[in-house]
């Protein structure tokens, strides 16, 4: 490569050579330097941009026009000592007390309502005839244990009792003269209401008040039987009492799905305190609301509000057991029942000034509304039937089978025995006037009562005698299906009939046995 010559000549014509090139360059950089400096220059925030600056130029200017002073800052005030010495005139309210001298020594109470008396809730209507032990005159003026066949009708429902309560104690529990122990609900014997009824029209009602059975009830020898509900549910005036019958006892018919048996709930807490039985009032005029027994059901706590209780204690029963019977019913007659609860008026007597209305005060009972109408109901002739053996059909005749027909004898009260033997599929319970030998259940003496069984009991069918595998030469036991006179259907079995079916008859050449071991072994 050839050496650059650094003398003024050569210098002279490198620039003319090359002094263009240079100089264009040097515009470039400038260029370049330009542009550069264009796009980095700092940009004018949006604020100070003319249009928003013209906008709170305006805004002051606005603001300031608007601007007024205050005329009276503009003057100088002297202070006016005469007219701050001026007393304020007072209120005579404001100077009032708000508790007086003498206060009372309770405070102001409401004035007392009207509690609502609940009605009896599903009423519902069982029927029978049953041998009631009763007592009989007898010489020297004594008194003999004799029988009463009596027919009856009984309607159970329940009443609503904590709710009761409750509403008592919203009507008079913050009133005047509230007192815990006459405040609440008192219940009066309940009235039962009969209509006789066709079964094909059974909404055509006309209701009359059935009559209390006091004197039936008086002539119960040895008192009532014992109560089948648990004492929660017993109301001494709701829950009538169950009479002394001499064969069967009662059962689920004078109960109610929503009341429980004797021994289902758990005991109570044994601090549990019992409360002090107090004296009915009598109501201040006649009504056909009576009471039942001296006793009234004494106020008690929930349990779970008893501090002397012990944890676990269950909580007191929420309804009572309504159960009144009706034995003015007569055999092969429909009828319908409605029940009416009363409670003893609070109110009644009490101070006009003490109550919302004073036409309170004029009551001697609170009266419920009448519950729904029961179903219709049958009362039956006191009929009964029990299976004896059956003997098996062949090929050219069917089964035969043995069974007996009761019926009770409403003169003396004995429930007599007729055995029907060999009888056929379609045969009826039903015999012409018959002489038959009847044991007494009291006495055991047997007497001939003459009857006629009309219990229009109907054999459908059968089955049984077959002979059981085995050397043993037994038979099955027999079970006999019966349509009874209301055209309901009920099998009956010998098995289980089988020692009253032995006990009822009177057979004076056999001992009783027991009846079952009898058909299981050979005959």
């Amino acid at each position: 490569m050839k050496k650059m010559s650094l003398d003024v000549t050569s210098i002279k014509n490198w620039m003319l050579s090359h002094g263009e090139k240079l100089a264009l360059g040097i515009v470039g950089l400038a260029f370049l330097w330009f542009a550069y400096s264009a796009f980095s220059r700092e940009s004018l925030d949006s604020q100070y941009e003319p249009t928003n600056l013209q906008q709170k130029a305006s805004a002051v200017t606005q603001h300031v026009a608007n601007s007024r002073w205050d005329p009276q800052t503009q003057e100088v005030r002297t202070a006016n000592y005469l007219e701050r010495a001026r007393a304020k005139e007072i209120a005579p309210d404001t100077l009032s007390l708000k508790l007086p001298f003498d206060p009372p020594s309770t405070d102001p109470k409401a004035k007392r309502g009207e509690p609502k008396v609940l009605p009896p809730e599903e009423p519902r209507v069982a029927a029978g005839i049953g041998v009631f032990r009763v007592d009989q005159p007898a010489e020297g003026g004594d008194k003999k244990v004799g029988l009463r066949a009596q027919p009856w009708a009984v309607v159970t429902a329940v009443v609503p009792y904590e709710q009761q309560r409750e509403a008592f104690a919203a009507a008079l529990a913050n009133a005047v003269g509230y007192s815990e122990d006459q405040d609440r609900p008192e219940y009066l014997m309940p009235v039962l209401q009969r209509t006789d009824v066709n079964p094909s029209q059974p909404d055509q009602v006309d209701w009359k008040d059935v009559p209390v059975a006091k004197d039936f009830e008086k002539s119960w020898a040895g008192g009532s039987k014992q109560e089948l509900a648990d004492s929660e549910f017993v109301h001494a005036e709701l829950t009538g009492p169950l009479g002394p019958l001499v064969v069967g006892d009662w059962g689920e018919e004078v109960l109610h799905p929503k009341v429980l048996r004797v021994g289902q709930r758990r005991p109570a807490a044994e601090a549990e305190p019992e409360a002090a039985e107090a004296e009915p009032e009598e109501p201040a005029e006649p009504s056909r609301f009576g009471v039942r027994s001296p006793r009234r059901e004494a106020p008690r706590k929930p349990a779970a509000d008893n501090k002397n209780t012990k944890k676990g204690a269950v909580e007191p029963a929420p309804h009572r057991l309504v159960r009144v019977f009706d034995y003015t019913v007569e055999p092969g007659k429909y009828y319908r029942y409605r029940l009416i609860v009363a409670l003893r008026n609070p109110n009644a007597g009490k101070m006009p000034h003490t109550l919302e209305d004073p036409a309170y005060a004029t009551k001697s009972v609170l009266v419920a509304e009448p519950t729904p109408p029961t179903e219709v109901v049958r009362i039956p002739h006191g009929h009964g039937v029990l299976a004896g053996p059956v003997e098996a059909g062949s090929r050219h005749s069917g089964p035969t089978a043995n069974f007996v027909v009761t019926a009770i004898d409403r003169t003396t009260g004995l429930t007599a025995p007729i055995e029907l033997k060999e009888v056929h599929r379609g045969a009826a319970g039903n015999t012409s006037m018959t002489e038959v030998p009847v044991k007494h259940p009291i006495t055991g003496q047997v007497t001939n009562v003459e009857l006629k069984f009309d219990s229009n009991f109907v054999v459908l069918d059968m089955h049984g005698g077959e002979s059981m595998p085995g050397k043993m030469r037994a038979t099955y036991p027999g079970e006999i299906l019966f349509m009874d006179a209301d055209g309901k259907m009920t099998v009956r079995s010998e098995l289980d009939d089988a020692a009253q079916y032995e006990e009822i008859l009177v057979k004076e050449d056999k001992k009783p046995e027991d009846e079952k071991e009898r058909i299981l072994s050979n005959r």
